[in-house]
């Protein structure tokens, strides 16, 4: 019993083990989404933006063509918002921590407020009811939480098909990416991931409004997600296709948008990896843009919503597998320097 005590606590291996457990943890219960800590945050973020912003959503309301002088200065003031909403937050919570009696509790408190996700997958359930039960008016109303696109006029097959690539993008960025930098960096690192995340999710540019005030969160998102979202991408297809899928006729074109947009290559790991139709055009506050799209067997409906689900579960054990692997890794070179 004292072996397995000493390995479990092994550097390699605790951060680990710590991020595993407060992953069932997670998926068995879920922190009331009203009594959740970050959504302080965000209603924080939303008064910032009513009195920073304002001016600039009243001249694109409008239509007014702002100078590049004013749209610079907008950027700036995101930027200043972003840093004002979580550098002190996490100042406070870094030395609590010092004076914290057992550290690692601390660590895995501050590490299951980041990882919260499940309720989604609970929503997501909701919304595959709603659908066999032909109760499209109640799908579309759930799905609008999920997603930021236009949500009325979509059929049953375009309902599964968003609320899949919603719950896919939202597992990837708020748990792949938190787990990748709490292995790397610690809770700190993944706590300021999350936050900027939230406040991205409040800020987002791709409503007008915040076209300029939201660029700082949204590039801090995308340097931040760009090597765990690939790294999960490829567990993804790795966890349902083997290597085999990293091979094959249709998995040729990835490498080509490697570097671009994070959702565009996880929306073609996906495809890849549940066999289903995903990505196309969709419809933001009636403004139609259109994607690649990325082609399994055939369209979603609510009878496959259930494999993304199972898609996602084994793509997290293989993650979680990796970066044990990588952790390790990372520690015997230190050792070795």
């Amino acid at each position: 019993m004292n072996d397995i005590i000493q390995i479990i606590q092994a550097p390699a291996i605790l951060p680990v083990v710590l991020v595993l457990a407060l992953l069932i943890l997670e998926r068995m219960w879920q922190i009331p989404e009203r009594l959740q800590p970050l959504l302080f945050l965000r209603l924080l973020g939303v008064r910032m933006a009513d009195k920073v912003n304002a001016d600039a959503q009243a001249d694109l309301a409008a239509n007014i063509n702002a100078t590049k002088s004013a749209k610079q200065n907008t950027v700036l003031a995101g930027i200043l918002a972003l840093l004002l909403l979580t550098i002190p937050w996490l100042i406070i919570l870094f030395f609590m921590n010092q004076f914290a009696y057992y550290p690692l509790f601390f660590d895995a408190f501050l590490l299951f407020i980041s990882l919260q996700f499940s309720h989604h997958i609970k929503r997501y359930h909701r919304i595959q009811r709603a659908l066999a039960l032909n109760k499209k008016n109640l799908a579309k109303d759930m799905l609008r939480s999920m997603v930021l696109r236009d949500t009325h006029l979509l059929s049953s097959i375009g309902i599964s098909k968003a609320a899949g690539e919603g719950l896919q993008l939202r597992f990837f960025y708020q748990q792949i990416t938190v787990v990748f930098w709490f292995v790397l960096a610690g809770p700190f690192i993944a706590l300021f991931y999350r936050m900027v995340l939230e406040l991205l999710f409040t800020w987002n540019p791709k409503r007008p409004a915040f076209a300029q005030f939201g660029l700082g969160a949204k590039l801090v998102c995308h340097w931040m997600q760009w090597v765990p979202v690939r790294l999960g991408a490829l567990c993804a297809i790795l966890a349902t296709r083997g290597f085999y899928g990293l091979f094959s006729t249709k998995f040729r074109a990835l490498p080509a948008i490697i570097f671009g947009q994070n959702g565009t290559i996880l929306l073609a790991a996906q495809s890849r990896a549940t066999r289903l139709h995903f990505s196309g055009a969709v419809m933001y506050q009636g403004c139609k843009i259109r994607r690649p799209k990325f082609l399994g067997i055939k369209e979603p409906g609510y009878g496959d919503m259930p494999i993304v689900v199972a898609s996602i579960n084994r793509t997290l054990i293989v993650f979680v597998a990796v970066m044990l692997a990588f952790n390790s890794l990372k520690i015997a070179a230190f050792q070795i320097a």
